[in-house]
């Protein structure tokens, strides 16, 4: 199996309801380290003051990208310090991220089994897309997801529900929104589902806030990312029965 985005076709793939649509950074990885420090790296290039930590916690907890949090600090940041900061968080990130970064306990196992069981798995992040495919593939679990659509320049990301209608639902042919399922651990992640008509699954491990997280009241939620696979049962035999 190739992971082009544009790899399904109509009536070249049976979808298994639900389909799983899966954030990476706290929902599947523990990257805060990678994050943080990559982020002081690329600021102290472009000659910024040093980075506080509490303001890294709270842009993870919305989960914005890399690129809001540097016109957070940088609001008049012009074109060369976009790319400046652009290009150095991306060299720093890359070097972080194999030295520090690890996946929450029982990930692997439990993408391995959704995938066995005939599960369509897309990851769905906020994440620069280039990372993400190299953070999947830096796991080896790249082979488990169908799709990965990652953030790009001027295209929707969450929690837009653009991003579904746009971006994904064209991946997956026949699918419905009301057919998937979105796991994410941040207020973004719930909105999206929210906002698309998407069930969500809020992983209450990651890095959202939980006042906020608890209060856009999503569907379900898990302590840890191997309790996903009794909701995904129940989700496919209520499916089954209706």
């Amino acid at each position: 199996m190739t992971h082009d985005k544009t790899i399904i076709h109509p009536g070249a793939h049976t979808f298994r309801d639900p389909v799983l649509l899966i954030d990476y950074d706290g929902t599947m990885a523990a990257t805060r380290p990678a994050i943080t420090g990559a982020l002081q790296a690329a600021l102290q290039a472009c000659g910024c003051h040093r980075l506080d930590p509490k303001a890294v916690a709270y842009f993870l907890a919305g989960g914005g990208t890399f690129f809001d949090f540097f016109h957070a600090h940088v609001p008049d940041a012009t074109p060369q310090e976009d790319r400046k900061f652009i290009t150095a968080y991306h060299q720093h990130y890359l070097v972080l991220n194999r030295e520090e970064t690890h996946l929450f306990p029982g990930v692997a196992q439990t993408l391995k089994t959704l995938f066995e069981a005939g599960y369509t798995l897309v990851s769905v992040s906020n994440k620069w897309e280039v990372a993400l495919r190299e953070c999947l593939q830096q796991f080896d679990v790249l082979r488990y997801f169908t799709a990965v659509v990652g953030s790009e320049i001027g295209a929707p990301r969450k929690p837009q529900a653009t991003l579904w209608t746009e971006r994904i639902a064209p991946l997956l042919p026949g699918v419905q929104a009301r057919d998937c399922l979105a796991v994410g651990d941040t207020a973004a992640d719930i909105e999206f589902g929210h906002n698309a008509g998407i069930p969500v699954c809020w992983a209450r491990y990651g890095f959202g806030d939980a006042a906020q997280c608890e209060a856009l009241k999503p569907q379900y939620s898990i302590a840890d990312f191997p309790a996903l696979l009794p909701i995904v049962r129940q989700i496919t035999a209520a499916h089954n029965a209706a």
